[in-house]
């Protein structure tokens, strides 16, 4: 049979892991610096399920 690499799933869970990373970091910044860290994020303007 074919198997497909989870990567799909890794690549969430990365994912969540960055994001919840980059709360913690931004919590105490004000909004524009938010937004400018979310731009940096690879990934992140591509995938619109946030």
């Amino acid at each position: 049979g074919r198997r497909r690499p989870d990567s799909r799933a890794a690549r969430r869970l990365v994912q969540a892991t960055i994001m919840s990373s980059i709360a913690d970091i931004v919590a105490p910044m004000p909004m524009c610096a938010v937004k400018a860290a979310a731009g940096e994020v690879p990934g992140a303007r591509r995938r619109r399920r946030f």
